[in-house]
């Protein structure tokens, strides 16, 4: 598995820098077999970091509207803006950017006018795209009947040991 960045610099309509990442996952068969298995499409690999707050503001703004009464005049007012707050922040929650694995293995472009906000968000991919490849090495463990074994001091493990050579075959975990 592997993740392909692919840097540019665009000048937009205004004769301003616009810098363009293009991003794309690439996995073979057998990996895109475990993301599919275990439904990795949906992990997110970067979401605008103002998501998470736009989401708490929604949230403790419906809490808001919940505790107001709509029988008396000044409450059902603040009752009605608090509901519109509430819905406009989620709203801006859920069309903020976010860039799942269904994403990155079609292939997706960001762009940003801030060089440091791109980087910010490659080093978020990157960081997420090695979290991605351990949960599906993880993944891909549990589906091959193999045990790994670990020396103390020592690098080198020892991988794809057959089942018959396990130390207690008896406890084998069958598939249904």
């Amino acid at each position: 598995m592997n993740i392909l960045l692919q840097r540019d610099l665009q000048t937009n309509f205004w004769g301003d820098n616009e810098y363009v990442a293009g991003i794309h996952l690439d996995c073979n068969d057998e990996e895109l077999t475990i993301i599919e298995q275990h439904n990795f499409y949906t992990l997110p690999l970067y979401t605008v970091p103002e998501a998470e707050q736009l989401s708490e503001r929604s949230r403790r703004a419906f809490e808001r509207s919940h505790a107001r009464s709509c029988l008396r005049t000044v409450e059902a007012t603040k009752l009605i803006a608090d509901t519109v707050a509430g819905l406009y922040y989620s709203a801006r929650s859920h069309l903020s950017l976010t860039i799942t694995v269904r994403d990155a293995l079609s292939g997706t472009t960001i762009s940003s006018p801030n060089l440091t906000e791109l980087l910010d968000c490659e080093n978020i991919i990157r960081t997420s795209f090695d979290l991605l490849h351990q949960q599906v090495t993880d993944a891909l463990a549990f589906t091959t009947a193999r045990e790994q074994i670990y020396a103390a001091d020592d690098e080198e493990v020892v991988d794809q040991i057959p089942p018959r050579h396990w130390a207690n075959p008896h406890r084998i975990l069958r598939r249904h």
